[in-house]
């Protein structure tokens, strides 16, 4: 690990800012623990060639910070690290999520924001689905995927590996949910279990709606894990 000291604005040029990575600004809060203290925990860089091509020194910590910095033309401590298994921008993209904790750490849209903008073609039309809906992209990710519990989602997503199985039949479910609202409002736990009782041989979107209807009074009282057994007594 080498250390160096950023001082004029030819070192910051040299710093670059990794495309996917969260938006950064010049934070009120850190100019006046700076103006107080000073520039206390260093930044981190690595220098690659994995994120363009090219071998640069990218900036994976510390970027509010840095910017705040600049601005109030305070010396900056910069570490360079050398991991040893980050090959890939899938290793990249895990490392930044690892660092980036000090101030909020990321959530699933981060990461499907990140492989989308690396031109992950599942990743994008999992935000375009999900930006056609109000269910949230846990839900639409799990529903997309096939996958009937919660578990898992995130891991799989946070890692480049989401892959779309049943597209179809999520946008079915989606699309009706939206006539069932004008009674109630559909959770997402009755989405899920919604999409899996439209798969049944006897399903009728009429005689559910009806069903759906006449028991808008109990939907609202519940607050089940589950709803695939409600919905499944319907069909019958």
């Amino acid at each position: 690990m080498k250390q160096i000291t950023l001082k004029t604005e030819k070192d910051f040029d040299k710093i670059h800012h990794l495309p996917f990575n969260r938006e950064y600004s010049v934070r009120q809060d850190l100019i006046k623990n700076m103006n107080h203290s000073g520039f206390i925990v260093p930044i981190i860089l690595m220098f690659t060639n994995i994120v363009d091509g090219q071998w640069k020194l990218w900036l994976l910590d510390g970027q509010n910070r840095m910017i705040t910095a600049r601005f109030l033309r305070i010396n900056v401590t910069a570490q360079i690290i050398t991991p040893t298994n980050v090959n890939t921008i899938e290793d990249l993209v895990h490392l930044v999520s690892t660092m980036n904790v000090t101030s909020k750490r990321w959530k699933l849209q981060n990461y499907i924001e990140v492989f989308n903008f690396l031109g992950y073609p599942q990743y994008r039309r999992l935000l375009q689905i999900k930006h056609k809906s109000p269910f949230s992209l846990n839900t639409v990710a799990q529903m997309l995927m096939g996958i009937h519990g919660r578990g898992g989602v995130s891991k799989i997503v946070s890692t480049g590996k989401f892959k779309i199985q049943d597209e179809k039949r999520t946008i079915e479910a989606i699309e009706y949910a939206a006539s069932l609202t004008k009674w109630c409002k559909v959770e997402a736990r009755m989405l899920i279990s919604l999409k899996r009782v439209m798969s049944l041989p006897n399903f009728d979107k009429e005689l559910f709606s009806k069903k759906y209807e006449n028991n808008i009074d109990l939907l609202k009282e519940l607050r089940l894990p589950d709803y695939t057994e409600l919905f499944s007594s319907w069909v019958k």
